[in-house]
């Protein structure tokens, strides 16, 4: 009886192993098609399959021509995640005759498994190199103090990496200016753009940008662009009236006055303030057209005759200073009825 159930006990375990063997009935490989394919080498490809049983782990190989070696590109996976992908490395030699075997293990005999159809592997094309960059807008106005805004572009046009890029800004104003200075590093082939800008515009100026960088054998590339930055037309303008021109008191009287300060010109003034030893007064800005009237008088005026009070109204804009000018005069007459 010991021995009848020590034989059932190695059936089972042989029956249970059998059943793990073969739990996956069958594969087949849908990518690289049956009518082969062709690998460049350093692209990425996906290497896909379908399945039937149950899930286990597969090797995916790379089977090399005319027999081993062969190269292992991915172990162990999932059978049902159904695919991979890969990069062909730079070791691989160019050639024909390459295919990709999927299979549970190799070290089994006939395990399930399939294989795609022929590969052929391809050298990269020699690499090529150019450089450029571009600065936008290329002319742009703004008001003076303002900010001048650009969207800089790097541009690899060639098929490989330039390594160690770098923009540097030259502003060909009064002073350097690093605004738009940036450290690419490396710059694959097509583009890399930002956005730099420079603020307290006073000033027409050029804005260079200008590009550097190396190949993998050390060789510099460089190249410039610019942009031309213009200040927004400013002509400012003020004006200066005082009504009524000139009145007539008696000795010890008073004149009241209506002052009206504008903005004639085409900017916006600021610090706008009127002067004199009458109808002072600090307006602080004015926009376009805008004006301010306001009343002032002087009272006590004990001199006779003729009295002239000169005003003035100044103001700037874009680093300009603009003024106006306008008298008031009373004619002060003796007192109606003098003191006997």
């Amino acid at each position: 009886m010991k021995e009848l159930m020590k034989y059932g006990m190695i059936f089972l375990l042989l029956a249970t192993l059998a059943a793990s063997v073969s739990a996956i009935d069958t594969i087949t490989v849908t990518q690289p098609p049956k009518i082969g394919a062709t690998w460049p080498i350093g692209s990425t490809q996906t290497i896909s399959w379908t399945f039937t049983g149950t899930p286990e782990t597969v090797h995916v190989i790379l089977m090399v021509p005319n027999g081993p070696p062969h190269l292992e590109i991915a172990y162990p996976v999932p059978v049902q995640l159904g695919s991979v992908t890969w990069t062909v490395p730079a070791t691989l030699a160019p050639g024909t005759g390459y295919y990709v075997l999927v299979i549970r293990s190799p070290n089994e005999q006939d395990p399930p498994r399939d294989n795609s159809g022929p590969i052929t592997i391809t050298a990269l094309p020699p690499c090529t190199y150019d450089l450029g960059v571009s600065i936008d807008p290329e002319t742009q106005s703004v008001a003076y103090g303002g900010t001048a805004s650009w969207t800089v572009t790097v541009t690899n046009g060639g098929t490989c990496d330039l390594n160690f890029v770098k923009v540097s800004d030259v502003n060909t104003a009064v002073v350097a200016d690093t605004g738009c200075s940036t450290n690419v590093g490396i710059l694959p082939p097509g583009t890399k753009s930002y956005t730099c800008s420079q603020a307290n515009v006073i000033a027409p100026f050029k804005k260079m940008v200008v590009v550097k960088g190396q190949d993998n054998r050390g060789v510099f590339y460089s190249a410039t662009d610019s942009a031309s930055v213009l200040l927004v037309p400013c002509n400012p303008a003020i004006t200066l009236s005082g009504t009524p021109a000139s009145c007539i008191i008696h000795k010890g009287g008073a004149c009241s006055w209506s002052v009206t300060v504008e903005n004639k010109g085409d900017v916006a003034l600021t610090g706008v303030a009127v002067s004199g030893s009458v109808c002072k007064k600090s307006v602080g800005s004015l926009a376009v057209g805008g004006k301010s009237t306001y009343k002032c008088s002087k009272s006590g005026i004990s001199t006779l005759g003729l009295l002239t009070y000169a005003i003035k109204a100044t103001g700037s804009a874009c680093g300009l200073s603009v003024s106006a000018s306008d008298s008031l005069s009373v004619l002060v007459k003796p007192p109606m009825h003098p003191t006997r």
